[in-house]
């Protein structure tokens, strides 16, 4: 297989820019039902999460997907958006029962909470009361989602035209304003369902029609097929030989559809424009579209509907149905199976205090000593003795035997040393900043204690 790399920029998802994580949390969630605590492991632990130079994994990773207002980078965002596909497939799952499971919000359009959406476009919501068309006005609102969600990128409606009773958009969406790189991510497949059922938030109906005119992603990137040859000789793209495509000029490609991005300085480079649609037999569905440029620098959609001029009442009941709830979301059984996946990826810790030398071992090897070992070992005791996980600063310093009395400087370094240390050592257990001077000890493992 052969392939023109991008004359400008290059593809992929190294961009470390931290984004909200709600759509893996809804992920995450869902697949906790679905699926078996192995299957969900596998699913997550495909592709490595890794912030801030360090990488996430074990109890962590799953404590920060089920937390909310988390952050991740964009690479471990769109990267594992690209793996729900092809691991459903491989478990012998049909794909939209899933995707319908994650876009539960807001009656099945999204899977950012109601009270997130409400502060997004709450400057915007007067437009819904003086819009003659009132689907029209949900592009402003996908540009708010994006925009917000997804903070330097650009989601736009860049044409609109009329045809009798049908109004016809295209948007542009751009992942890098300085075009350093293009984002390899499944567009269609994850933004395509979100764009059509935009309007269901607001209590109207789906827009009736969606598809690709440009995607960032050189065609022979999208085929999973492995009998299929991909070559591009003098000007054309054959697959086994066979002309599928031909190579032109985006900006080229952009004047014949009359579409004008002159305002963002989009590069020009050469894209596939394909004669064919090419339908994918293991994903069973259309994955390269007939007329859409591949390997261009934006991705771009249209969208069509009807005019919706009466929309009746009730525009908001959706978001004030999901606000209340937002509080049943963590409900007793989706929590038991979290944290049997936590049990299960923490697995055992056996701590042993040595009386002899103040110090701490963790399954058979040193951990910790002296003023650490002592805060560990009352943190263990009382957990186990008294069952009591919610703890005071101040309580351990007013301890004789751990402060010996004494105004110590170093003791909250030495405790955050300790935090850090089980963080990073300890998947079953570790300590948790629950507010001002308060933290809590969370065991998700199996727990053994003694004193030799």
């Amino acid at each position: 297989m052969t392939g023109n790399a991008p004359a400008v920029g290059k593809l992929g998802n190294s961009n470390t820019m931290l984004v909200r994580h709600d759509y893996k949390r809804a992920c995450y969630r869902a697949m906790l039902v679905e699926f078996s605590t192995d299957e969900v492991v596998e699913f997550f632990t495909t592709l490595p999460l890794v912030i801030e130079g360090r990488e996430i994994k074990g109890a962590e990773l799953f404590g920060l997907l089920w937390k909310e207002k988390e952050r991740v980078p964009v690479y471990w965002e769109c990267g594992t958006d690209n793996l729900i596909e092809a691991f459903l497939i491989r478990k012998g799952r049909e794909v939209n029962p899933l995707l319908r499971k994650i876009l539960w919000l807001n009656n099945k359009s999204t899977y950012i909470p109601g009270k997130v959406l409400l502060t997004w476009f709450y400057p915007k919501l007067e437009t819904l009361f003086n819009s003659i068309d009132t689907r029209d006005m949900i592009f402003a609102m996908i540009a708010l989602f994006t925009e917000n969600y997804l903070p330097k990128h650009v989601h736009r409606r860049v044409k609109r035209w009329e045809d009798g009773d049908w109004v016809k958009s295209i948007q542009v969406f751009i992942s890098d304003m300085d075009f350093g790189e293009y984002l390899d991510w499944d567009y269609e497949f994850i933004a395509g369902p979100q764009i059509l059922n935009g309007p269901i938030m607001f209590g109207m109906p789906p827009f009736e029609g969606f598809g690709m005119i440009a995607d960032t992603r050189p065609p022979e990137t999208i085929l999973w097929d492995k009998s299929i040859v991909a070559t591009r000789e003098n000007g054309v793209l054959r697959f086994n030989g066979e002309v599928v495509g031909r190579v032109a000029t985006f900006h080229g490609f952009c004047r014949g559809k009359e579409i004008d991005l002159s305002k963002f300085h989009v590069p020009d480079l050469d894209i596939v424009e394909m004669d064919i649609d090419y339908s994918c037999p293991i994903r069973k569905r259309i994955v390269l579209h007939k007329g859409c440029a591949y390997g261009a620098p934006v991705f771009l959609n249209w969208v069509s509907h009807r005019k919706l001029k009466n929309h009746g009442t009730g525009l908001l009941n959706s978001f004030i149905g999901d606000l209340a709830r937002e509080e049943a979301l963590q409900n007793d059984e989706l929590e038991k199976r979290h944290n049997a996946l936590l049990a299960h990826v923490s697995g055992r810790a056996v701590f042993r205090y040595h009386r002899s030398d103040e110090s701490i071992t963790l399954n058979g090897r040193h951990f910790t000593k002296n003023i650490p070992a002592k805060i560990l070992k009352y943190l263990l005791e009382t957990y186990l003795r008294d069952g009591k996980s919610e703890f005071e600063y101040r309580e351990l310093k007013r301890l004789f035997e751990i402060s010996q009395g004494q105004k110590n400087a170093n003791f909250e370094v030495r405790f955050y040393r300790l935090v850090e240390k089980l963080k990073e050592e300890c998947p079953a257990v570790w300590v948790e900043k629950t507010g001002r001077g308060h933290f809590k000890l969370i065991v998700k493992g199996i727990l053994d204690f003694q004193e030799s």
